[in-house]
């Protein structure tokens, strides 16, 4: 597997719509399944681990930041 570097600061998300095990998963994403739900998060720290919260906003891959972090 490779190695995922991530920042503090970035925001991600994750798909609610596809199982949970499926680590192939951004391969296998259409350009249909971006209008379908995601939940929104973003990196604080990161160290020996890496610290997220979790935004209550639910919507598709194209949702603003500014939206997101409302």
């Amino acid at each position: 597997m490779n190695k995922i570097v991530v920042h503090a600061g970035a925001i991600f998300c994750i798909p609610l719509f596809m199982p949970k095990d499926d680590w192939k998963l951004k391969a296998k994403l259409s350009d249909n399944d971006l209008d379908k739900d995601f939940a929104f998060g973003r990196v604080i720290e990161t160290s020996s681990s890496v610290l997220v919260e979790m935004f209550k906003k639910i919507g598709s891959a194209q949702t603003s930041i500014s939206e997101i972090e409302n």
